[in-house]
């Protein structure tokens, strides 16, 4: 089976799409989470790959299904 390639910004761009639609901040998804903000801000640029368990994190903080994220 060929490995697809994961479009970090899309993914990036979700996510902030998420948690811009709750009306909170990167300073409070940071508190939800204890991810730290410039991570946050990497992720939401696209620039840096994040570990499955911050992508948990990260989903439910926003209460977001990880296919709404990754479609």
């Amino acid at each position: 089976m060929p490995e697809q390639s994961v479009d970090l910004s899309q993914i990036g761009r979700r996510i902030r799409e998420a948690r811009e639609a709750l009306g909170i901040s990167q300073t409070e998804l940071d508190a939800k989470t204890g991810i730290g903000l410039a991570h946050i801000s990497k992720i939401e640029a696209g620039r840096v790959d994040m570990r499955l368990s911050t992508f948990i994190k990260i989903i439910e903080a926003l209460q977001a299904s990880a296919d709404a994220i990754l479609r």
